[in-house]
């Protein structure tokens, strides 16, 4: 779906399906499209969808996950988001919520409800997260400043694992001393290694001497969630 068709899709938003949303918001994302008056009637759609149940939880993560690439960070989308997610959490799969996780983590919009609901999702499946799925939603804890001692416990065990894929993908260990985490990495196992390091809350031991030089991070988008 083209900038063009996203246009014509704006005019009958009405009357949109909820994949032509998601569909829109994605190519928005991928194009780089961030002009408000197109991002609004879509976020304003998606809202409505996820209100009716309109939504599955695949589409609410790709949603997150391209709106907040854009840097979209609308109160009441992010709202209406929160709601859904904590309403549907136990439908949605950990990729799912690691999308999503993400999402909140870039737009530090901070929810307690969702936050709470989250740690629990975590607690009862913290087995079948991938090391990446996990990294993203124990990088949204860190970069929120959610406290939890089950999060700080679960930290290490995280980071351990994540070190040990790193060694077999050293070009994705990020540097030392990071910046305050405000820009995410196209990795996000690079993303929970640097809020590691960073955050006062998520006390890992990870050795700043496995880490690398700095430089500068692009942000991430959809394209790079696996």
């Amino acid at each position: 779906m083209p900038g063009v068709e996203v246009s014509h899709l704006l005019r009958r938003i009405d009357t949109a399906s909820s994949s032509e949303i998601v569909a829109a918001a994605k190519m928005c994302s991928i194009q780089g499209l961030r002009c408000h008056d197109t991002l609004k009637p879509l976020a304003d759609a998606a809202s409505t969808r996820m209100e009716l149940g309109a939504i599955d939880g695949c589409q609410l993560s790709e949603l997150a996950v391209a709106f907040s690439s854009l840097g979209y960070f609308d109160v009441d989308y992010k709202k209406a988001l929160a709601h859904t997610t904590v309403r549907y959490l136990h439908q949605l799969t950990p990729h799912d919520v690691s999308g999503i996780a993400w999402a909140f983590g870039e737009s530090q919009f901070v929810d307690y409800i969702l936050m709470n609901a989250l740690l629990q999702y975590v607690k009862k499946k913290v087995t079948q997260f991938t090391p990446a799925e996990l990294s993203r939603v124990l990088w949204m804890f860190a970069r929120l400043r959610y406290c939890d001692r089950y999060i700080t416990e679960l930290a290490p065990v995280a980071v351990n694992k994540l070190v040990c894929q790193q060694k077999k993908k050293p070009s994705l260990i990020p540097e030392a001393n990071p910046p305050a985490v405000s820009t995410a990495s196209p990795h996000p196992e690079a993303n929970f290694l640097a809020a590691s390091v960073a955050s006062p809350h998520l006390d890992t031991h990870l050795p700043v001497t496995s880490t690398a030089s700095s430089s500068k991070r692009r942000r991430s988008s959809d394209m790079d969630l696996p």
